[in-house]
């Protein structure tokens, strides 16, 4: 097997691998993830948090293992959170009651959100899977979106290698498709939804992280 023959066989069971970190082997996934960002997965995700504006209304789109919704509770923040893991959820309310704060998490998939419209002003998603370019979903983030609420996601990061192995981490990332560039095809599903939407990239220690910023 050749290199280009190799590469798609790869990519396609690190894919598959990362599903079942969401479902059956979700109580895994904190592990892998600190293991494959070396330690940076939590930096990575916590710029978005930057973005979130005060009050109640802020949604948080596939929760993962709730690490962000406490460390916005201990902020004084209060975000809501969907994700369609039920495996995710568990571990997540499981979390937010060792921390003592409120649960605001529920099982949900962002193609059908539990909100009425209009309801909140701001959502964020850090990491998600393909989901976030359906086009349902996005319909359906902008119908819970107030007028000129904002969407941000944390689309990727792209580690700036400092040592030998941070080579290899940055390799497997692109090679899984974890860490798309800013190509213009991405942003076609948010438009199409009827969002503004452009790229950032965040600077931090280690790694450029992109971002899409999306206007209802």
């Amino acid at each position: 097997m050749n290199s280009q023959r190799g590469a798609p066989v790869i990519a396609s069971f690190l894919r598959w691998f990362f599903g079942h970190l969401y479902t059956t082997a979700a109580w895994g996934y904190d592990g892998v993830a600190w293991l494959s960002s070396l330690g940076q997965w939590s930096a990575w995700r916590r710029t978005a948090l930057a973005r979130i504006p005060p009050g109640p209304r802020v949604l948080e789109l596939g929760f993962g293992t709730g690490h962000l919704q406490v460390e916005a509770g201990r902020r004084g923040l209060q975000i809501l959170g969907v994700d369609a893991s039920a495996q995710m959820a568990r571990l997540s309310r499981r979390r937010l009651r060792r921390a003592g704060l409120p649960l605001t998490v529920v099982q949900a998939r962002a193609q059908a959100l539990p909100f009425p419209s209009h309801a909140l002003v701001s959502a964020f998603s850090t990491f998600p899977s393909e989901y976030i370019f359906d086009l349902q979903a996005l319909a359906e983030i902008r119908r819970v979106l107030a007028p000129g609420g904002s969407l941000l996601v944390v689309l990727s990061a792209r580690i700036l290698p400092r040592y030998p192995w941070e080579h290899l981490t940055r390799w497997l990332y692109q090679l899984s498709g974890q860490a798309p560039g800013p190509d213009p095809k991405w942003l076609a599903a948010f438009l199409q939804a009827g969002f503004t939407a452009r790229y950032e990239s965040v600077e931090i220690p280690g790694a450029s992280v992109l971002q899409i910023i999306a206007s209802a």
